[in-house]
């Protein structure tokens, strides 16, 4: 699964390029978070596992955690009550440098 949205429960890491430390981006810059992988590419993947006969899931969304524990059962919970369809510790901050 290549989830779509995220929502980050992370602390402490870096998550922009335009921080101000590259004279070359100075100051803020917004960037968009939709979609969170290129899209041709999670259709030719999704492609593929069919043809391969794997098992996938075609949508969802994700919550990323900070680690290295995993998530306590309360949190679990929680985030399941929201609808989160996976939890993860590694897709952030790498789905906020995707466009940069």
């Amino acid at each position: 699964m290549a989830p779509s949205p995220e929502v980050r429960m992370t602390t402490g890491r870096k998550d922009t390029f335009f921080d101000g430390s590259n004279p070359n981006a100075p100051g803020v810059c917004h960037i968009q978070m939709h979609p969170t992988y290129n899209e041709r590419l999670r259709k030719i993947l999704m492609a593929a596992a069919t043809e391969l006969k794997l098992k996938f899931h075609d949508k969802g969304w994700g919550v990323c955690i900070n680690g290295p524990r995993y998530s306590s059962r309360g949190e679990s919970l929680i985030f399941k009550s929201w609808g989160a369809s996976l939890m993860s510790m590694t897709m952030f901050p790498e789905v906020m440098f995707h466009c940069c």
